[in-house]
C-alpha cells in the first residue's frame, strides 16, 4: 500500500484491537488489560498504513507475550497490561508502548537494569 496522510491515533487503535483479538483466537484464556492515552490533537500524518500497522502488530505481540509470560511465572494478583500513548512533539509524533511483562533479560556488554519491570519503545513519525 503507498503512503498517504492517516490519523496515527485510529491506525494504532485498529492495530491493537486486531491484535487483541487475535491473540483472543489463538487462546481463548488470553486476557490483559488495555490502556490507552491518544492526544486528541494530533494532525493527520504521512506514512504508509500497512507497513506501519504490521510494526503495531509485532510491538504489541512482543507485550502481550511478555506479559502473559510473567502471568504464568507470576502470582495470581498479577494484571498484565500494555500501554499505548501518542504525543505531538511539533514537527514529529512520539508513540510509546508499554508493558509490565517480563522485561528484556540482561545480555553481556548491555546494561539493563533489573528491577526494571516496565519497558518503553518509542516511535518517532515526522508530520
Amino acid at each position: 500500500m503507498s503512503a498517504g496522510r492517516s490519523t496515527l491515533n485510529a491506525l494504532i487503535d485498529d492495530a491493537l484491537n486486531l491484535a487483541y483479538h487475535g491473540a483472543r483466537a489463538q487462546d481463548a484464556s488470553f486476557n490483559i488489560t488495555l490502556e490507552r492515552a491518544f492526544d486528541r490533537g494530533l494532525s493527520p500524518i504521512e506514512l504508509a498504513p500497512q507497513e506501519m500497522t504490521r510494526v503495531f502488530l509485532n510491538l504489541f505481540g512482543n507485550g502481550f507475550y511478555a506479559a502473559t509470560k510473567r502471568q504464568h511465572s507470576g502470582g495470581s494478583d498479577f494484571r498484565p497490561t500494555l500501554t499505548v500513548a501518542t504525543r505531538e512533539l511539533g514537527e514529529t509524533v512520539e508513540v510509546k508502548v508499554r508493558d509490565n511483562g517480563t522485561g528484556i533479560p540482561p545480555k553481556r556488554g548491555l546494561a539493563c537494569p533489573s528491577s526494571r519491570r516496565l519497558w518503553n519503545t518509542t516511535m518517532v513519525a515526522s508530520n
